[in-house]
């Protein structure tokens, strides 16, 4: 499965993915809570661009796996303390309209294109 995985068979990967997937979600629920899922996305991609140079048996492709998922999910928590949500209880702060009228914009600038014609 790993072999035909690594020489670009579609259908290798698949069955590793199904193989792989269900355990690095359930590691990545206990330890990136509600991001799990978009982490885990990541966690593919980043398997499906360097899969080619990967060298090793399954045990090592697991622990490959879970390695860049750790790293991953370090990265995100260090996004989030660099750019911290802020959240806010008034929601009248929410719900304000924005600066600029969208309509209006897209009319003048219909307006400019016939004047240019």
């Amino acid at each position: 499965m790993l072999s035909a995985a690594v020489s670009g068979d579609e259908g290798g990967f698949a069955r590793l993915w199904r193989d792989a997937h269900p355990p690095l979600l359930r590691y990545l629920r206990v330890v990136a809570g509600d991001a799990a899922e978009d982490v885990a996305a990541e966690v593919w991609l980043e398997v499906a661009r360097k899969l080619r140079r990967f060298e090793g048996t399954e045990p090592q492709f697991r622990g490959w796996l879970f390695t860049l998922a750790r790293r991953r999910v370090i990265d995100m928590r260090r996004s989030g303390t660099r750019r911290p949500v802020r959240l806010t209880a008034d929601v009248e702060e929410l719900d304000r309209p924005a600066a600029d009228d969208t309509a209006a914009a897209a009319l003048d600038n219909l307006s400019t294109e016939e004047a240019l014609r």
